[in-house]
């Protein structure tokens, strides 16, 4: 394999709400002319997403996250400038519709992809050197073009939403602790986590991506469980970094793990997500019964805790409080 601009398409996500992503856009343009003189194809989603703050809908930045009541402070001539005094090497592709951040990516690389490889990034993003091509074919030199999937940063994902029963056993070095804490306490969340992609900033092989019918989907598992008191219904959620992985892993296929800091520069924080005061962030990693959002054909939802029983109220209480202020 040999990588260059010729031959890998780079793409970069834009919501479009906060200016300060603009901002940063705008110095992701400057590195990548720069240090490549390669074309920027910008999947802008500005105009979707403004729909969905006039209506005051949700905005999901991820299947698992969403914001309520969002504003926004983007220069639209500002944004319209950027993209004219750039035309000659930023390609600006508006999409329909607002997509959460894994549809967001196979919308790119399944749709609008037009060279077998691609790089997608963030807006938050940069390039801090020339390098990139170069060690990047060093690194995949000795691989065929049917086996490599992706190149990028493997961290421990996001984690998944998993209560476990009374008589649930399993191996941890604090196990002694975990099963004094369940029966004491009840239920609790064993969070555990699944390592997955680093999604904001990674070379893929698109073309394998679209032969194998790969997708950036969250993991989702819709569940009744009866082992525990009374039942309980939930979704047990996970990152589309891990989803990814597993997909090439079924295949046989392979995935480098590289730091790629020695190329990225990255904003302490995702200047596109931020919330500002007035804006309520919901996660539903850190939710418990996700009760607000039922499985689809589910047996009926279990009655409010103030119906059982006032000692398993209690022992709910207190586990919700465990999980909140002494578990990681």
């Amino acid at each position: 394999m040999h990588l260059s601009p010729d031959n890998t398409q780079l793409f970069t996500l834009f919501s479009g709400v906060k200016n300060a992503e603009l901002l940063s856009l705008e110095r992701l343009a400057a590195s990548v002319h720069r240090y490549y003189d390669a074309p920027l194809y910008v999947m802008d989603q500005h105009r979707p997403m403004h729909k969905l703050i006039a209506s005051g809908e949700r905005i999901f930045y991820t299947t698992s996250m969403y914001v309520e009541g969002v504003s926004s402070d983007l220069d639209f001539d500002r944004l319209e400038r950027f993209f004219q005094d750039n035309a000659d090497f930023v390609h600006r592709i508006e999409v329909p519709e607002q997509f959460p951040h894994g549809p967001f990516i196979n919308e790119a690389l399944l749709n609008h992809r037009l060279l077998p490889y691609a790089v997608i990034m963030d807006s938050d993003v940069w390039f801090k050197n020339d390098r990139f091509f170069s060690d990047m074919n060093e690194l995949v030199e000795p691989f065929a073009e049917d086996d490599l999937v992706a190149v990028g940063r493997l961290v421990q994902g996001k984690s998944f939403e998993l209560p476990i029963s009374h008589d649930q056993r399993y191996e941890h070095p604090l196990a002694g602790l975990g099963a004094w804490l369940i029966r004491r306490f009840g239920t609790h969340q064993r969070r555990g986590k699944l390592p997955g992609l680093e999604p904001n900033f990674f070379w893929i092989n698109g073309a394998l991506f679209a032969q194998l019918n790969m997708s950036f989907q969250n993991l989702q598992l819709n569940i009744f469980d009866t082992t525990i008191y009374g039942g309980q219904n939930y979704k047990l959620l996970g990152d589309n970094g891990p989803s990814v992985l597993f997909q090439a892993s079924l295949a046989g296929k392979s995935i480098i793990n590289v730091d790629i800091e020695r190329w990225r520069g990255h904003a302490a924080h995702h200047v596109g997500q931020r919330t500002d005061p007035g804006e309520r962030a919901v996660d539903w990693w850190f939710a418990t019964d996700l009760l607000e959002w039922p499985p689809v054909n589910s047996p009926a939802l279990p009655p409010p805790l103030s119906a059982y029983p006032l000692r398993y109220q209690v022992r709910r209480r207190i586990a919700r409080l465990v999980r909140k202020y002494l578990m990681p």
